[in-house]
């Protein structure tokens, strides 16, 4: 039966989501549809989700989010970039002389904890077999014979693949492109790995709108980092447009905005601190440069 805890859950988890990854509306639509499911108990197995879009548009985030949504934990990450090399399934899966694999390690006591599963376009074909077992029927057999049962665990996939198919077609309707993706998508991942995904969710490259939001949202986190070191910053709007300016790119997305925000606004804190002046104040353009402008007492 499900409780209270569970019901308030699936009620906040668009919400959830939302707040985190900015611009994605339609796939955030279809990843807490499947969460909503799973925790009301009307699945028999754990869903399996691609996360398919170019980089810096919140398919990691999307996961991160998800994963402390659905059990307050962060998800067991697996980069699959690390797992180029055919030596990579004993590092998975363990041999009978040495340490249990990376996956008995982490999963074999939190069998329910999200699995994420970063770029498996990049891991070894003998990896990508691995993980038609994991997807389904749900179950893998370690070096020492121990079997991981992983159908309550909700296993997403994160991918650049087909991201030509995404960035460089425009003015199509969600729907349309993500169909033109899905069939370029056919030509890149193996049939029987694509079938076993309950749903393959297409992030969009982030338009100028989403990436203001984003932008907004992650210089708001970085002063409150700094704000921990007794550094105190307000930005303007003319600040905020500096590095809209500088930090926008269709292609890479929350990336670029990220560097763009950390290298402007710390080398105004260093130049200060070169100066031996205070670190505080309001951030605004001079000159075509950030700079600090002194709260009045």
């Amino acid at each position: 039966m499900i409780t209270i805890e569970q019901i308030e859950r699936i009620r906040s988890l668009p919400e959830v989501l939302g707040c985190r990854v900015l611009g994605q509306e339609m796939a955030l639509m279809k990843v807490s549809a499947l969460g909503r499911h799973w925790v009301a108990g009307i699945r028999e197995i754990a869903p399996r989700i691609l996360l398919l879009g170019p980089t810096g548009v919140g398919k990691t985030e999307c996961a991160l989010a998800l994963a402390e949504a659905l059990s307050g934990k962060p998800p067991v990450r697996i980069d699959m970039s690390e797992h180029q090399r055919q030596e990579a399934l004993d590092v998975l899966l363990g041999n009978r002389s040495d340490d249990p694999g990376l996956l008995q390690q982490k999963l074999l006591d939190s069998p329910s904890r999200l699995l994420l599963l970063d770029e498996i376009e990049k891991a070894h074909p003998r990896v990508l077999d691995l993980l038609i077992q994991m997807l389904e029927p749900g179950h893998i057999t370690t070096a020492d014979g121990t079997c991981l049962d992983l159908r309550s665990t909700p296993i997403l996939c994160t991918s650049n693949l087909a991201t030509a198919a995404i960035t460089d077609v425009r003015l199509l309707s969600a729907q349309t492109l993500e169909d033109h993706v899905l069939a370029q998508l056919s030509h890149e991942l193996r049939p029987e790995t694509l079938n076993r995904f309950d749903a393959v969710v297409v992030f969009q490259p982030l338009n100028l709108g989403a990436q203001e939001k984003v932008l907004r949202l992650q210089l708001d986190q970085y002063l409150a980092h700094l704000s921990t070191q007794d550094i105190h910053i307000t930005p303007s709007p003319e600040a905020e447009c500096f590095l809209m300016l500088r930090g926008f790119d269709a292609r890479c997305g929350a990336r670029s905005l990220r560097r763009a925000i950390r290298f402007h606004v710390g080398e105004v804190i260093v130049e200060a601190l070169l100066r031996g002046e205070p670190c505080s104040g309001q951030l605004v353009v001079e000159q075509q440069r950030l700079s600090l402008r002194r709260h009045s007492k």
